[in-house]
């Protein structure tokens, strides 16, 4: 059966104070704790997610602030990370010349195979369905995850992408399987809490795939990071829930799992 998920323009890339205002919520939030979970939650291209693994492996790196280092070019972005990305020996490529035509404003319709929404309620907190009621997840403890969720053999274990990536169809079957698989191994790890929407992971698929970089590997080292950060600092398990939504910004990806957002922010709801 088919749900069509709502899909928003991509202004979120010009959100800029909108964005870091979340980022710096979430960590204030939390004190110390989950900042690189923060900083990888909100970026939303290659070279956002660099500065994060830079800053992440030496957190006194000298670099403008997120907000600040958002306001700047693509160009501008890879002259300021490139030296520093070499000295932790980060791979890193330089803006290709003729990169893909700018997806800012593009619409996506991803219309999909999944279950059908639509007698559900969206309550905030809850999601009522004629098959059960389903209910806000946050962050949880290192006490409660499955023994090894934080370690090493613990990967992301997306697939690699083999498709035509003018072809639509192939690209949102494969980015909304990939998608139920980054939203359940956050679950593994605690970081529920810390997820991003399908919007945002859509349009890094295609920033990272108009750069050269291999997609399934850049999420695969943020996801090492995530466990690192979660091994070593404490997570905020309070979780609010987004306001003035709709079953229509929801999205059920598997029996028990939905995910809604406003773009900016995600909430998982498990039945």
């Amino acid at each position: 059966m088919l749900v069509k998920r709502r899909v928003y323009k991509y202004l979120i890339f010009y959100a800029v104070s909108a964005s870091f205002l979340l980022f710096e919520a979430s960590v204030a939030q939390a004190g110390s704790t989950t900042k690189y979970s923060a900083c990888f939650n909100q970026a939303e291209t290659y070279y956002e997610q660099i500065y994060c693994e830079i800053k992440a492996k030496d957190p006194g790196v000298s670099l403008p602030s997120f907000i600040d280092f958002k306001k700047n070019n693509e160009q501008m972005q890879a002259l300021l990370l490139k030296r520093k990305a070499e000295a932790l020996n980060i791979n890193f490529t330089m803006p290709k010349k003729n990169n893909a035509v700018s997806r800012k404003n593009e619409k996506v319709d991803a219309s999909t195979a999944k279950l059908d929404s639509t007698d559900c309620q969206y309550l905030e907190r809850t999601i009522k369905c004629h098959d059960g009621d389903f209910s806000i997840v946050g962050n949880k403890s290192n006490s409660v995850l499955k023994l090894g969720a934080l370690g090493s053999e613990n990967k992301l274990g997306l697939d690699t992408f083999t498709g035509d990536r003018n072809n639509k169809t192939q690209v949102l079957d494969y980015l909304t399987k990939s998608y139920t698989r980054y939203i359940e191994k956050m679950l593994d790890i605690g970081l529920a809490g810390a997820t991003m929407s399908f919007t945002k992971f859509y349009y890094i698929f295609h920033d990272l795939s108009d750069q050269g970089v291999d997609f399934q590997q850049r999420f695969e080292t943020m996801y090492a990071y995530l466990k690192v950060d979660k091994r070593s600092l404490g997570v905020a398990e309070d979780i609010n829930a987004i306001q003035d939504l709709t079953i229509a910004h929801c999205s059920r990806l598997k029996n028990n799992m939905f995910t809604c957002d406003n773009v900016t922010t995600n909430r998982v709801y498990i039945r």
